[in-house]
């Protein structure tokens, strides 16, 4: 099968499609398409003529709408509280869900309209059957509840569809068109579900079965997706914040005291060469229960004498979720050279986590399923990875790709591996007291 797009508005969705729908069956045809959906905002207007359009040009229709859901109930008409609809998304399965999905459509105008059709969750039970839902667009209700921190209104959301709908009827919808709130939440968190599913297909774990991630962390958005994940059901059991020499985070989870008045080390791991730690204020925002003024205090207090302290209940929380660690340049170089002698290449990053991980379990005698998580590619940092499998880099950095393709058997990725015979196009080096200035002229 190939792409399907079931998530799509036509001319019929007013003031927001463009999609004319002769020209756009025609463009699902000329890419070699098999089937597409409609599913306009609110209203069916268009699925007579979509369903005659598809069937003409041998496409498959699949009948759907992006329904309105009012989020108190239809009957409540409070601009305040009330202007601003959820959206959802529903596909039919069959002909029932076609009559059940018309149904839900026509009561939204009829009994819910306030600005937009509205239906609510008194309608649904009952009409659920030949459907499939999904939880739509930052609009929906659960990635609204999302991008605002409330992970158990989230959960409760999409738990309440899915039993509605049924588990094998209810999908979370996952886009990226370059939304901040889209790339910031979704992406990281999928492939941590993704990484868990990999388990279980593996046969490593069995559903519901807790697993541990290690994350190699400087700024906080990676490990914080897996936390977000963990809060919305992924059995997630510890998180394992693994840092270099530049070790604030580990003391940070281990005293609850955030100071970045210490020294600044560079490494061979560079993205987790940190001392203010960027996303770390929206975990302190929930472990607070949502104290934003408190969050604004704690920044202020970094701003001003570079640290803060959180408090005991908090550190305790933070503590029953999330475990620090480091480890220096040796053990990095050293952990790098013990998995590629099992035939694993991997990055000074990840190897980083790799013996953070090793650690703790020793310290911790945690024998949970674990996974570490790999955050570049080894090739990025050919000399230092080199140097930890006992070779000697050669000088020129580009040649060093091709020297460890030829040491190590692994391929590059292509990109890199294209930068042989390119034209040098920056060669500029600013010192720190400069880079104000520097920063400044790109914008003249």
């Amino acid at each position: 099968m190939s792409f399907v797009h079931l998530h799509l508005h036509t001319e019929f969705s007013l003031l927001d499609g463009a999609c004319r729908i002769k020209k756009l069956v025609e463009r699902v045809k000329e890419m070699g398409q098999e089937a597409v959906a409609i599913t306009d905002h609110g209203c069916m207007y268009g699925v007579i003529d979509f369903y005659r359009a598809c069937k003409a040009a041998g496409v498959k229709p699949i009948i759907g709408c992006e329904v309105y859901v009012a989020p108190r109930g239809r009957g409540d008409k409070d601009p305040a509280k009330d202007k601003r609809p959820y959206h959802l998304v529903l596909l039919c399965k069959n002909n029932t869900g076609y009559q059940n999905l018309a149904w839900l459509v026509s009561r939204g105008f009829t009994e819910g309209f306030y600005f937009k059709p509205r239906i609510d969750r008194e309608l649904i039970p009952g009409h659920t059957e030949g459907l499939i839902c999904l939880s739509a667009c930052l609009a929906g209700e659960v990635p609204r509840a999302l991008t605002v921190g409330e992970y158990e209104k989230a959960r409760e959301a999409a738990t309440w569809y899915r039993d509605q709908f049924g588990a094998e009827n209810y999908f979370i919808e996952v886009q990226n068109h370059g939304i901040e709130d889209q790339v910031r939440i979704l992406p990281q968190l999928v492939y941590y579900i993704s990484a868990y599913c990999d388990l279980l297909n593996a046969k490593e774990i069995k559903l519901g079965q807790p697993v541990n991630f290690c994350v190699p962390t400087g700024n906080f958005g990676n490990i914080l997706a897996c936390y977000y994940a963990k809060r919305m059901g992924l059995p997630v059991g510890k998180l394992i914040c693994a840092s270099n020499r530049n070790d604030v985070l580990t003391d940070f989870i281990r005293t609850g005291i955030y100071d970045r008045n210490r020294p600044f080390h560079t490494t061979m791991s560079p993205s987790m060469d940190i001392l203010i730690s960027s996303n770390l204020e929206r975990l302190l925002f929930d472990m607070s229960g949502g104290k934003d003024e408190l969050v604004r205090e704690y920044m202020e207090q970094l701003a001003q004498t570079g640290r803060y302290e959180v408090t005991p209940g908090m550190k305790r929380r933070m503590q029953e979720v999330f475990y620090g660690g480091f480890c220096g340049e040796e053990e990095t170089a050293s952990s790098i050279a013990m998995l590629y002698r099992y035939g694993y290449l991997i990055d000074t990053h990840t190897a980083v986590a790799a013996k953070v991980l090793t650690d703790y379990r020793k310290k911790s005698g945690d024998r949970t399923p674990a996974i570490f998580v790999s955050t570049a590619s080894p090739y990025k940092f050919c000399d230092s990875v080199l140097s930890s499998i006992g070779q000697v880099p050669v000088e020129n950095s580009v040649e060093r790709i091709a020297q460890m393709v030829d040491i190590t058997g692994v391929a590059a990725p292509v990109r890199l591996a294209g930068l042989k015979g390119k034209e040098i196009r920056f060669r500029d080096v600013t010192g720190m007291e400069l880079m104000e200035e520097k920063v400044l002229s790109f914008l003249e």
